[in-house]
């Protein structure tokens, strides 16, 4: 309860109408300012059509609040939590907004134009018509958000990251989508990995080979755009080859002026040209466009299905029969009992992603654990990870992650039986076959599996001495690069190196800025061949 002598009552209502907060204040805006200054969280709150404009909303919670409407304008919501909130056609023009959280949030059809969204997380949200013209969004990330003919015309979105979003439409026409991290791009992560996009407009728009997503894009739309034209034009000939010549028009002439005759004529045919024109051009860009989408959908699964093939072939041909038997055995362990074939037909078809945790694929499978732990990252896939090294007791074969943060580890023991157990997305036991060790049997049992296999796979590399700070994560480079990142996606690693390079150098950075010298590359070790890219950054 907010007690302000001056001024009325007012009330602040949930979602489900009950009073939540109320109290004396000169305007039902300046209440919530008062709230917000106090601590007090309106998650849940019902703020539809609510006038939030020009006042400190820093910190603020927001959560699963229904903000419809709401004007915005010109507040201070650096740090807010909107989780999950419904912002449709909500007003957030000029707003200071830098590492605010809109993760899962509702923004169909909002105004962000001219915001400061640095570090702003839109992380699962609806962008579906919304405005971000001209925003300022260094190093925000669109993971996994939708956006369906979503307004991006002129921000600057230096590093920011689509991994795994799906864009209809998207105008990024003079948007600068470049990165500015002072690293060779082929040690950079594919900022667009798993994206969807179709059809986005990219007039003057700045793209580089971090946002690979975007260029193919940018290809196949002006493909189409030629295509129509081609057909159009052709069809155009078509149609005017059934048009009177100007002679045969010309004989009312004796009727009519000559002029008016001529004039009405060449009228007459332009206008006809132009419906046609624009007739045809709408129906087969419309048409044309789902083909596109349908068969860049084929290639990006056959492309899926290939590599996860080669890996399969390179588990079997280098590590033999135990790594694979393990590897199926972990990708089956959920399939109702239909076998092996049923994880090998799930490995064909591309649903399941092998990855051998050999030099060239260590970011690849580092970062693979660390989108699990963190859960920042859905999986497109399952991603199954295999160890290089024999058999142990204690350390996992094979772990396989899958979309929903369940896994499940496998041994291969020394008296040769395997092991299994299972942990859901809340690391709770919930299948085990053999025996497995003990440490799997507590409730941090999930926990324990990920991180001996972690510290196995970085010893079986020489790589035992890399810590990583609780909270940051990792991302693989496109050539293999491991890149240690911290909350706001900066390189960050203040217990070693935050840059690792395939050819064995390092690089010490905090917060964002080198603070040490690249190590000399390793003697008689050569450079990694390229890895598949993962996760933005």
């Amino acid at each position: 309860m907010v007690d302000v002598m001056a001024g009325k009552v007012f009330e602040i209502r949930s979602i489900d109408g009950e009073v939540m907060h109320s109290g004396r204040a000169e305007s039902r805006r300046a209440l919530i300012a008062q709230l917000v200054s106090q601590g007090v969280p309106l998650a849940r709150a019902d703020l539809a059509d609510a006038d939030l404009t020009q006042i400190d909303l820093r910190g603020a919670c927001f959560a699963e609040a229904r903000l419809d409407r709401a004007d915005f304008r010109a507040s201070r919501l650096q740090d807010a939590d909107f989780g999950f909130a419904s912002l449709k056609e909500a007003k957030l023009q000029g707003a200071q907004a830098r590492r605010a959280r809109f993760e899962a949030a509702d923004l169909t059809k909002a105004r962000l134009d001219g915001a400061h969204l640095t570090w702003a997380s839109f992380r699962r949200a609806i962008l579906d018509g919304a405005h971000l013209d001209d925003v300022a969004g260094a190093n925000i990330t669109f993971a996994q958000a939708r956006m369906r003919k979503t307004n991006l015309t002129d921000a600057r979105l230096r590093n920011a990251d689509f991994a795994g979003a799906h864009l209809v439409e998207p105008d990024f026409t003079r948007a600068d989508l470049r990165s500015s991290v002072p690293l060779p791009v082929g040690s950079l992560p594919d900022r667009t990995f798993g994206t969807m996009v179709v059809g986005g407009r990219y007039a003057d728009a700045e793209l580089c080979p971090t946002v690979g997503a975007f260029r193919r894009d940018h290809r196949w739309t002006t493909l189409l755009k030629h295509s129509a034209w081609t057909v159009s034009a052709v069809a155009l000939l078509a149609a005017m080859s059934h048009v009177p010549f100007m002679e045969e028009l010309e004989h009312g002439a004796g009727r009519l002026s000559e002029g008016s005759v001529v004039g009405l004529a060449i009228g007459a045919v332009f206008l006809l040209k132009e419906k046609i024109a624009d007739e045809i051009k709408e129906r087969l860009a419309h048409h044309l466009g789902h083909v596109q989408a349908r068969t860049r959908m084929f290639l990006d699964d056959a492309k899926r299905a290939g590599t996860a093939a080669g890996e399969v072939l390179a588990l079997a041909l280098t590590r033999g029969a135990g790594h694979m038997a393990a590897a199926l055995e972990a990708t089956g362990i959920d399939a109702a009992g239909k076998g092996y074939l049923s994880a090998v037909g799930r490995i064909a078809a591309g649903s399941t992603e092998v990855v051998l945790c050999d030099r060239r694929h260590l970011a690849l499978a580092l970062a693979s654990i660390h989108a699990n732990r963190a859960r920042d990252y859905a999986l497109a896939t399952d991603v199954v990870l295999a160890r290089t090294g024999g058999a142990d007791d204690d350390v996992p074969q094979v772990l396989r992650f899958d979309p929903t943060g369940a896994i499940v580890a496998v041994w291969r023991r020394l008296d040769g039986t395997r092991a299994v157990a299972g942990f859901d997305g809340s690391g709770r036991l919930f299948c085990r076959a053999g025996e497995i060790p003990p440490g799997c049997l507590h409730s941090f049992g999930r926990d324990f599996a990920v991180q001996v296999f972690e510290r196995a796979i970085l010893a079986e590399h020489d790589l035992g001495h890399l810590r990583i700070p609780d909270g940051n994560i990792v991302r693989a480079g496109s050539d293999g690069t491991l890149l240690v990142l911290n909350g706001t996606r900066r390189l960050d690693n203040d217990l070693g190196p935050a840059v690792l390079r395939p050819d064995g150098r390092e690089e010490t950075w905090i917060n964002g800025r080198r603070r040490g010298p690249a190590a000399p590359p390793a003697e008689d070790e050569p450079a990694a061949a390229a890895a598949t890219p993962a996760f933005g950054m």
